[in-house]
């Protein structure tokens, strides 16, 4: 969904959400008993992740012009 805003509610133990790349995310109301998962196909590497929203926006602009 480009320009648009989604929530989804995990709020089952078997429930989960595949993002693709270049997709905003904010994760929040977690419950005290509750385990985040990641699962990728790298090792984490913090260089390469964008952690402001409007560094986010420029860049997934200019991939768009490309």
């Amino acid at each position: 969904m480009r320009g648009g805003e989604k929530v989804f509610c995990l709020d089952r133990p078997y429930m989960g959400l595949y993002l693709p790349a270049m997709v905003w995310k904010e994760m929040y109301d977690f419950s005290s008993d509750s385990v985040l998962l990641v699962l990728a196909s790298e090792c984490y590497d913090p260089e390469e992740y964008i952690r402001s929203y409007d560094d986010f926006v420029k860049i997934a602009s200019e991939n768009l012009e490309k």
